[in-house]
């Protein structure tokens, strides 16, 4: 919809137990603070001036991640992230739909980065 928006964040720590060479392995844990915004559905004519408003939402959400990085130069890598959540409050995404509270997720990761 036209004006919904959802803004995520969160702190993260990571501690990297394998670091041979050109692989480097990490386990990390965090979590995601997600502010949720919608416009008002279709207001008519004959709907009250309250209906008006915005719909917002606030949730929370931790989770574990395992991390692998694979370096193809000194400094360029590749990357993949699995990670296992369980969101304490509806997880909103794309159109308004959301997933619902304590619905455990599995979600892939994979980046491409320059360290320096």
């Amino acid at each position: 919809r036209r004006g919904a928006y959802v803004i995520q964040a969160g702190p993260r720590a990571t501690w990297r137990f394998f670091d041979r060479k050109r692989i480097w392995l990490g386990l990390g844990g965090g979590f995601i603070f997600q502010g949720a915004s919608s416009p008002p559905t279709g207001v008519g004519l004959e709907e009250s001036a309250a209906s008006e408003e915005a719909e917002r939402a606030f949730g929370a959400v931790p989770y574990l991640q395992v991390s692998g990085e694979w370096f193809l130069l000194d400094r360029w890598t590749l990357g993949l992230a699995p990670r296992i959540s369980v969101p304490l409050t509806d997880r909103f995404y794309a159109q308004g739909r959301k997933i619902p509270r304590y619905s455990t997720t599995f979600e892939l990761g994979a980046s491409v980065g320059v360290r320096f």
